[in-house]
């Protein structure tokens, strides 16, 4: 998981807290869940020629860019790299990449 996909997770649990969508014991329960994932913590910087390339093909918002370009970047030395994502936009282009 990325530092930016961190931050978006949190500041969605911090909005679902802030609206009492959830009782405080499913958003104590959804802030472990991410804590203890199944996913690496990765430190990426997307490679700006990926920026470029998928910017031109997928009509995606910039956070979601970033993301799609974080994962392609990442593709060839993480084969088992899956995007994961709620936005269906970027889950398509996710597909159209090649990912699970």
């Amino acid at each position: 998981m990325s530092s930016l996909g961190w931050a978006e997770v949190q500041a969605v649990i911090a909005r679902i807290e802030r609206e009492h969508a959830l009782t405080p014991l499913l958003v104590n329960a959804a802030r472990d869940a991410v804590e203890r994932g199944p996913w690496v913590r990765l430190s990426v910087d997307p490679d700006r020629q990926h920026i470029a390339a998928l910017a031109r093909v997928w009509p995606l918002r910039g956070a979601d860019l970033w993301h799609l370009a974080a994962a392609k970047s990442l593709q060839a030395d993480l084969p088992e790299l899956r995007l994961l994502s709620f936005d269906a936009k970027l889950a398509e282009a996710a597909r159209g990449e090649g990912f699970r």
